[in-house]
């Protein structure tokens, strides 16, 4: 009767050891979901200066509907945080990513061209012909613009004063159209 009474003690402990076990990890797991929320917040205050309001909005939202669809908390953390370390990398190297990305724009538009002059003549030279042509025609047309630019700005710096006196007597006749409908506002008042 004792064995049968340790046999049946056993079988209950063996049941509901892993009831007292899943209470421990459900603890356990939401205090690892706070930790990693908190991490995700962490990175987020530490880039807040070089991150838009949007990208930081946009990240939450991503991770509201990852969570949503049933993706594991941590699997949202990580790719949200790998976002936000892809944009924050490319803000970073963006200044340096201009001038490849304008050359890549420039032998893109040129690559039609190219391959119409290296039928008559050998691409290295057809390449090297473009580049003159192209150098020259930025001369020209920057010695053409550049000294109209700079007189307008200079006329634009002398008439400075005068739009300067234009806008305080703009000024000045809006105040006195405005204290005079402050008078009218309060006779009105008065009367009514």
């Amino acid at each position: 009767m004792a064995d049968n009474e340790n046999q049946d003690l056993a079988r209950i402990t063996a049941e509901e050891a892993p009831l007292a076990v899943s209470e421990s990890t459900f603890s356990d797991r939401a205090y690892y979901k706070i930790a990693l929320l908190g991490l995700l917040g962490g990175l987020m205050v530490l880039l807040l200066d070089q991150l838009s309001p949007a990208v930081v909005g946009a990240s939450l939202l991503v991770l509201l509907v990852l969570s949503r669809r049933g993706t594991p908390l941590e699997w949202g953390v990580g790719i949200v945080s790998v976002l936000v370390m892809a944009i924050y990398l490319f803000h970073t190297l963006a200044a340096l990513l201009w001038p490849f990305l304008i050359s890549f724009i420039i032998a893109y538009l040129l690559a039609p061209l190219v391959s119409l002059m290296s039928r008559r003549m050998p691409r290295t030279a057809a390449i090297g012909l473009l580049a003159l042509l192209l150098t020259g025609l930025l001369t020209i047309v920057s010695i053409a613009i550049v000294p109209r630019i700079i007189s307008e700005v200079w006329d634009f710096v002398l008439a400075l004063p005068g739009y300067g006196q234009y806008f305080v007597s703009l000024f000045q006749k809006l105040e006195a159209l405005l204290a005079d409908y402050t008078n009218y506002a309060g006779e009105f008042k008065q009367r009514f």
